[in-house]
């Protein structure tokens, strides 16, 4: 008597789970995974998408992070979260910049229809305390390479 053939068992259940990861990205999409998807690139590309009211929170998070943390140089405030961490705040109000910094708007940056931003949204003031003991005012020039504030 011949034993009958058929799919591994192994195989049968990688099927299924494919089939069920199908489902569920089929149904993000159908139901707004648009937003889902945008999110994911803006997230890569180090944007964090949100309001106005959590993007404020953050950079006051980040501030308090840099303040507990060490920061041995003037040279190392720009490789801070505080000053490299984007957020894309146009879609609460597309006047809002798509790359507002902590520390403000830079000259240049452009809103979601691509216009020219005149307005800072965010601009939190963060001073720190460098190892040697000197304070920093961390500000656009200040986070993007410039001569620092020292107070």
């Amino acid at each position: 008597m011949k034993k009958a053939q058929g799919l591994p068992l192994n195989a049968i259940v990688l099927g299924i789970l494919a089939l069920l990861v199908l489902v569920v990205v089929g149904a993000a999409w159908i139901v707004g995974g648009g937003n889902i998807f945008r999110g994911f690139s803006q997230i890569i590309r180090g944007q964090t998408p949100g309001t106005l009211t959590q993007a404020q929170a953050s950079c006051q998070q980040l501030c308090t992070n840099i303040k507990t943390g060490v920061v041995p140089n003037i040279e190392s405030i720009p490789r801070t979260d505080y000053c490299t961490k984007t957020f894309d705040l146009s879609q609460q109000n597309p006047s809002y910049a798509v790359n507002e910094h902590c520390y403000g708007s830079e000259s240049g940056l452009v809103d979601s229809r691509n216009s020219p931003v005149t307005t800072e949204v965010l601009d939190i003031p963060c001073t720190i305390t460098l190892t040697n003991g000197s304070s920093v005012i961390l500000d656009a020039t200040c986070c993007t390479g410039g001569a620092c504030t020292v107070i």
